[in-house]
């Protein structure tokens, strides 16, 4: 672990880079800009318009999505007190004891954590579940560190104020 990244000098707080918002902005906008050529093309097939109708409102919200995580990125507060996640739209904050596991999964290339929260809503709960993965709650990604190196940071401090 680096050192710039430790517990020992008070709370820790982690801004998302924004240069992953902005190329998955500007794919999330060729996804549109497909979707305004099939529902503009003159195709008789009419999956074609359904397909690019559906694509503008995903990819469409995607974008949106991406330009406000421009304007406001993502932090997440590691402290004492728990962990704190905010969001442009909200904050999520659990104590440690609200914690009962941190984990470290890797979906194909890619690792994710999650964590069991004693507090989670059914929803979130069943939403993991049906993506595979263990936990009830999660981190997006994008931090200034990698996975492995947050994970064991915030392994770290479960088992020192948890």
């Amino acid at each position: 672990m680096s050192d710039s990244y430790d517990l020992q000098h008070g709370p820790l707080t982690l801004v998302q880079q924004r240069g992953k918002a902005a190329l998955a902005g500007l794919v999330a906008l060729g996804f549109v800009a497909v979707g305004v050529w099939l529902l503009t093309a003159k195709m008789e097939n009419p999956r074609a318009a359904l397909a690019g109708a559906l694509s503008i409102a995903f990819f469409g919200w995607v974008s949106a999505r991406t330009l406000v995580a421009l304007v406001r990125p993502n932090r997440l507060t590691v402290e004492q007190a728990g962990l704190t996640l905010e969001t442009p739209f909200r904050t999520q904050r659990w104590s440690w004891a609200d914690l009962a596991a941190i984990d470290l999964l890797k979906v194909r290339r890619t690792e994710v954590i999650t964590f069991r929260s004693r507090t989670a809503s059914r929803l979130s709960g069943g939403v993991y579940a049906a993506l595979g993965l263990s936990g009830n709650s999660g981190l997006p990604g994008g931090w200034p560190i990698g996975t492995r190196e947050l994970f064991a940071l915030l392994s770290q401090a479960k088992a020192r104020w948890g």
